[in-house]
């Protein structure tokens, strides 16, 4: 009877001690789980609160005007994925609040004027990124009128051709405001211009400017270029050849100064030939020594078959020719000047002087290739009547 007594108290025992030890295990695994519970509300709390500022972004581009501003960004982006809306301050003034769209124009703004401008990113939580620059507005255009202008140029227009003087005439063309002072051209501006001569031709000057000309924005005058060379020709009077603007685009044409004259001189009349007494005299001189040019005179007739006969040949290497029309019966003629094959490439110009014996002049230049009727003419009781052909 004890032992079974003793067995029984043992196995008693025994099971208390399990029970207490399972209570324990299970206050462990409880405690446990609360703690990993709130670690993950900590953790979930933590990355609430690091919550992440929307991305910087950049300006794309800026259209300034007079009186607005066209500004365009780039897109700024929220960690989170959550929405963006943008702020617009002028200084420290807000100007446009909560707009989704990258871009907003300025308008009201005064002209000529520097502008602080941000642009602000916010994100759902007033989270922000922000971008700062500085803009400014164009300068109201002039309402000033700008005109074109032939302005003075470097050889007085009575004395280009004095020998000391020759050279290249550089005739400015200006760009003038309201009040006759020079301005600055705001764009680019063409002009157009032809030289115009009756009198002086090619081998006395020489044009140096390619045409059309232009004034460049921010310039305020640009120049026609004209090389005098020469008095290359016998003349009755002074040639004069005149630069002239024709059209112009960009601002308006003065009209009053559009144009000048300028002067070449021919030799003093003391110094033109002399006629005969027996008849008029005939100057030829071309423009390049080397030509050969002959003057063939020819009487017109009415035999049959026959129209004209050579009544007279005058030929020369040097570069002029001087002959006296003298014991011409009555009748009708005509001179041919006439180039021989040389090596001369192209045209030559020529000219041509009759001197009557009472001095009156007839004169003429024209451009040679082959040969050319130059005059015809009629005697009558030793009267010459000329009239030129070309």
């Amino acid at each position: 009877m004890l032992t079974l007594a003793l067995l029984s108290l043992v196995l008693s025992q025994s099971c208390s001690s399990d029970d207490v030890e399972d209570k324990l295990d299970q206050e462990i695994q409880q405690e446990e789980e609360q703690q990993q519970d709130e670690t993950e509300e900590e953790e979930t709390e933590e990355t609430e609160d690091e919550n992440a500022s929307p991305t910087d972004f950049e300006l794309s581009s800026s259209i300034a005007e007079t009186t607005s501003i066209e500004l365009d960004w780039s897109d700024a982006t929220d960690p989170e994925k959550k929405a963006i809306s943008y702020a617009v301050f002028l200084g420290d003034t807000e100007i446009v609040s909560s707009i989704d769209a990258s871009e907003f124009t300025l308008t009201e703004l005064t002209p000529n004027t520097a502008y602080d401008i941000k642009i602000v990113a916010s994100d759902e939580e007033g989270l922000t990124s922000e971008l700062i620059t500085n803009i400014k507005t164009k300068e109201e255009a002039s309402t000033t009128t700008a005109t074109v202008s032939l302005g003075e140029a470097n050889i007085a227009v009575n004395t280009p051709t004095l020998e000391e003087d020759f050279g290249t005439l550089v005739v400015p063309v200006k760009l003038i405001g309201e009040n006759g002072e020079a301005i600055t051209a705001s764009e680019r501006i063409k002009i157009k211009y032809q030289i115009n001569s009756d009198v002086a031709f090619q081998y006395d000057y020489s044009i140096r400017t390619a045409m059309p000309v232009y004034i460049e924005e921010g310039e305020s005058e640009t120049a026609i270029k004209v090389e005098v060379k020469t008095d290359a020709m016998i003349e009755l009077n002074d040639e004069s050849f005149s630069i002239m603007i024709i059209s112009v685009e960009g601002a308006e044409l003065d009209e009053t100064k559009s144009d000048a004259t300028y002067i070449i001189a021919g030799p003093p009349e003391e110094d033109l030939p002399i006629a005969s007494m027996n008849g008029p005299k005939v100057d030829i001189t071309w423009s390049h020594p080397d030509a050969q040019v002959d003057a063939v005179l020819f009487k017109r007739t009415g035999e049959t078959g026959q129209t004209y006969s050579s009544v007279g040949f005058y030929s020369t290497n040097e570069d002029s020719e001087s002959f006296v029309l003298e014991g011409k019966s009555d009748g009708n003629y005509f001179l041919n000047i006439e180039r021989r094959n040389d090596e001369i490439f192209g045209e030559i110009e020529v000219s041509v002087l009759i001197t009557q014996p009472d001095g009156t002049r007839m004169y003429r230049t024209f451009l040679l290739t082959s040969n050319k009727d130059v005059v015809d003419f009629d005697v009558v009781n030793d009267e010459y009547t000329f009239e030129f052909q070309f």
